[in-house]
């Protein structure tokens, strides 16, 4: 309903929006937006306390786990793991802004269902990639999706 109301209003409007009417829908729009970035950014808060920060280590042993795991069912070379698991550095992060800092996480987060899409096609074929929707959607090979979790 939330996200509904924008469109039929627009399309109710026949794409005019001016005057009075103008400024309540504009406002509707940057409120819409306020929710997807506010849904965005509570759906990052952990849950629990202790579920807070992974140590720098635990996310090197996790990313080396998943590497193992890609290169054991031959589905990207050695190469084309580096992209698929590449995290910013430490360094790096910290010394960004609040903003960039944010902006790069959802950067992250909007080409990792490409990333993993590209491991899909590969593991799937004919029918299999239009069921996955050409790699977006998990695939039904249990091995292929228990390493993207």
């Amino acid at each position: 309903m939330g996200t509904g109301a924008p469109v039929l209003i627009t399309f109710h409007a026949a794409f005019r929006m001016h005057g009075l009417a103008g400024t309540a829908y504009w406002c509707m729009l940057v409120v819409t937006a306020s929710g997807f970035v506010g849904r965005y950014l509570y759906a990052q808060i952990p849950r629990r306390l202790n579920a807070a920060e992974l140590s720098l280590q635990e996310m090197q042993n996790m990313t080396a786990e998943l590497a193992d795991q890609l290169q054991h069912q031959s589905l990207v070379s050695a190469e084309e793991l580096e992209p698929l698991l590449a995290v910013p550095a430490k360094q790096e992060v910290e010394r960004l802004s609040v903003p960039s800092a944010l902006l790069l996480m959802f950067m992250c987060d909007l080409k990792r269902p490409f990333r993993a899409a590209r491991v899909r096609r590969r593991a799937v074929t004919g029918l299999g990639r239009i069921r996955t929707f050409w790699g977006l959607l998990p695939s039904n090979q249990p091995s292929l999706e228990k390493s993207s979790t």
